[in-house]
C-alpha cells in the first residue's frame, strides 16, 4: 500500500487520490477532518462512476465491433464483471457514508446507536450472504 497523508488533499482535488488512497482516507478518517471524510467519499463515487463509463464504454465497443482480441472474449466478459461489480461498489459505498456522516461535525465524536445498527447490518448481511 502507499504513503497516505490523511488530510492534506482539498475536496476539489480528493478525486485524483489513487483508489487505495481513498479507501485509506475513508478507513482511517479520524486522522482527517468530516470534510476530508466526505471528500473521499466523494472520491470513491467518482472513482466508482469512471470504472463503470470505462466498462460501459469498452462493453460496447466488444458488443457491437467483437474488440482487438476476439478469442479472450470469454477471460474480458469475467474481469468486466469484476470491474462492475468494483464500480458500482464504491459509488454505493460512497454514497452511504455520504448519508451515514450527514450530520457528523467531527471524525472523532462516537455516535454510539448508529454504529452499533451498522454492525447489526453487517452481521445481517454476512448472515444472508453465508446461509446462517
Amino acid at each position: 500500500m502507499t504513503a497516505v497523508t490523511i488530510g492534506s488533499r482539498s475536496a476539489a482535488n480528493a478525486s485524483s487520490c489513487s483508489g487505495e488512497e481513498t479507501l485509506a482516507k475513508l478507513f482511517f478518517a479520524e486522522y482527517g477532518t468530516v470534510d476530508d471524510l466526505r471528500a473521499a467519499a466523494t472520491a470513491a463515487i467518482e472513482q466508482g462512476r469512471a470504472a463503470l463509463e470505462v466498462v460501459r464504454r469498452q462493453g460496447r465497443v466488444y458488443v457491437e465491433a467483437g474488440g482487438e482480441f476476439p478469442e479472450r472474449l470469454h477471460l474480458i466478459a469475467l474481469a468486466g464483471r469484476f470491474i462492475c461489480g468494483y464500480g458500482a461498489m464504491l459509488m454505493d459505498y460512497g454514497e452511504w457514508v455520504q448519508a451515514h456522516t450527514a450530520d457528523w461535525e467531527s471524525t472523532n465524536a462516537a455516535h454510539p446507536d448508529a454504529t452499533m445498527q451498522v454492525f447489526r447490518d453487517i452481521i445481517a448481511e454476512a448472515d444472508r450472504r453465508l446461509g446462517d
